[in-house]
């Protein structure tokens, strides 16, 4: 049997980066028969050195500590398994086995092969994804084989090419389209000129929908924006591009959607100075300058239709081009790291600030769903379209509904020249917790795009900063880890109240004297508390009278105009 090992070890190596998996190819055994050979040989070396025997009397194996068990996993074309596949940890490294792989037999419309073939090395590098991934290092010679005759050439040139006619290979699979993204921006390759025109196809397009699971688009979004040298910025502007929008954030019917598409302004400057900040050339999308250079706050609203999502896709592109200018407002010139000002200790999420750019002009819209309840369109996509966890619907959604009232915090102080209070911005980072930087970030691309001149660019982006050192200024970061002064039972004793709806009430009331008073004692809060009851108890008493008065004058009038009928 010839050991070769196969695709992203080899890629990896090549690139002089560490990889933490092993694909090894076979040329005349199974995976599972060559890895039940391989436990067997690591046994009997753990039976040299220790003088263990792994093989008991009645015949079980059990995995010395060097290895695991080996575990099949049955040909899953769906998750990109298109052979069977046999597993095991050798140390901490995970190795599948898997012989060398020719073109299946398919039955009707299957995906999965109903027989396989032992193929040779070069129809196996000719049926994988892409070129880079296609080389094996031949453990008998141990030379790179490049079977394709293009996989060294374009790891040198940094091309991502696939090595049949890329519309066969995205039909065959169409989930490797999104995988030519993910490695595109990973490595910094560029695309090929016919990958590119594959992967914008309609054609293809359709079979990724179609063919291809939500779980199995989120997943390899998720690749994109998050892990190893993830450049979500550069990620989102390629898939752009291509035109995947849709494809990945798949929208429920139209006739079920109400609101409207927000298109917010373009920005000449943005287009051109992007591509320096995003340095992947197919990321780079040619898009003519804006001819209005004035306040967009009246920018045009769509209706949900084709003219009106491309036109939001338009306006996601610009906003997704803006977040290296925001990030970099906070860049130190010394030192490359992220600051996010001089005692804040809140990082901004770079996933979610990508997701909820993208999707910026599509927050206002809703759709009923099968229950007829409305829903917004955000946790629509984040939860059925690309199936990511609940924790990234209920912050995405988060970000998403408290972008607006940060967006006005900057309005008023670069217009209006007014500072939020403690309480006004306190309320919004309270609410937020750890997203509020996050969402200030959010609301700064949207003030820009909405409400900057071009010339004015730098102007917004300090007035971004301004804020910022307020909310530091006045240390509201962390302000939702600050325990109550008053739990519940203190407030029932201390007000003498039944407990109830009423409690929650002046919960929320002694939040908002706590966050207009940072240093003051539960002795003065319970003095605010007390006094906002008897308010409350004499405006209640005032209504009453002023009710029943009304009652009285009405049952006078009625009274009167009786006696006035009669004959």
């Amino acid at each position: 049997v010839t050991v070769r090992v196969a695709g992203g070890w080899v890629r990896d190596k090549l690139l002089n980066s560490h990889s933490y998996d092993i694909d090894v190819s076979l040329d005349t055994l199974t995976g599972e028969a060559f890895a039940s050979l391989v436990q067997k040989y690591l046994m009997s070396m753990e039976n040299e050195r220790d003088g263990t025997d792994y093989n008991n009397k009645q015949g079980e194996t059990h995995a010395p500590h060097a290895c695991s068990k080996v575990s099949v996993i049955k040909a899953n074309p769906d998750k990109s398994k298109h052979l069977e596949t046999a597993t095991m940890k050798i140390d901490t490294i995970e190795v599948d086995f898997v012989n060398l792989r020719t073109a299946e037999i398919y039955e009707d419309d299957h995906r999965i092969p109903t027989s396989v073939v032992f193929g040779t090395p070069k129809e196996d590098a000719e049926r994988r994804d892409f070129t880079v991934n296609s080389l094996f290092y031949n453990l008998h010679t141990r030379e790179v084989e490049d079977w394709t005759k293009q996989g060294l050439d374009d790891m040198d040139e940094m091309i991502i090419r696939t090595p049949l006619d890329p519309n066969v290979t995205f039909t065959d699979d169409p989930l490797r389209v999104l995988r030519a993204v993910r490695f595109a921006v990973r490595f910094g390759f560029e695309l090929a000129d016919d990958l590119k025109r594959a992967a914008s196809s309609k054609l293809v397009h359709e079979a990724l929908i179609n063919k291809v699971s939500r779980e199995r688009v989120g997943s390899e979004l998720e690749g994109m924006l998050t892990g190893k040298n993830a450049n979500p910025g550069a990620a989102l502007l390629m898939i752009a591009e291509l035109g995947l929008q849709d494809c990945i954030f798949a929208f429920p019917d139209a006739s079920r959607i109400d609101g409207h598409i927000n298109s917010l302004c373009c920005n000449e400057r943005i287009h051109k100075d992007q591509p320096t900040l995003y340095r992947t050339s197919s990321s780079n999308i040619s898009m003519d300058d804006c001819s209005m250079e004035g306040n967009c706050a009246n920018a045009p609203l769509y209706v949900f239709s084709d003219v009106g999502r491309q036109e939001g896709w338009l306006t996601s592109v610009k906003a997704v081009r803006l977040i290296p200018h925001i990030l970099q407002a906070f860049k130190d010139e010394d030192d490359s790291t992220l600051l996010t000002g001089k005692n804040t200790r809140t990082d901004v999420d770079l996933k979610l600030l990508h997701l909820t750019a993208m999707m910026l002009p599509f927050g206002s819209l809703v759709f009923l769903d099968g229950k007829n309840k409305e829903q917004g369109i955000i946790s629509y996509i984040t939860s059925t379209s690309i199936k990511f966890k609940k924790t990234d619907v209920t912050d995405m959604t988060a970000i998403m509904d408290s972008c607006a009232e940060m967006k006005a915090f900057l309005v008023k102080l670069r217009v209006d020249k007014l500072q939020p209070t403690r309480l006004e911005i306190g309320l919004v980072v309270r609410k937020l917790k750890g997203l509020w930087f996050t969402c200030l970030n959010l609301a700064a691309i949207a003030d820009i795009l909405s409400n900057t001149r071009v010339s004015e660019m730098d102007q917004s982006l300090n007035i971004f900063k301004d804020l910022c050192e307020i909310i530091e200024h006045y240390e509201l970061d962390g302000c939702w880890r600050q325990r109550p002064l008053l739990d519940g039972k203190a407030i029932i004793k201390s007000l003498d109240l039944k407990n109830g709806p009423v409690v929650g009430k002046y919960m929320n009331e002694q939040i908002k004297w706590m966050l207009r008073h940072p240093n003051g004692t539960k002795e003065e809060c319970i003095i605010y508390l007390k006094q906002k009851k008897n308010e409350s108890e004499h405006a209640t008493e005032m209504h009453s009278t002023m009710t029943q008065l009304e009652l009285t004058s009405a049952k006078r009038t009625a009274s009167q105009a009786s006696l006035g009928s009669r004959p």
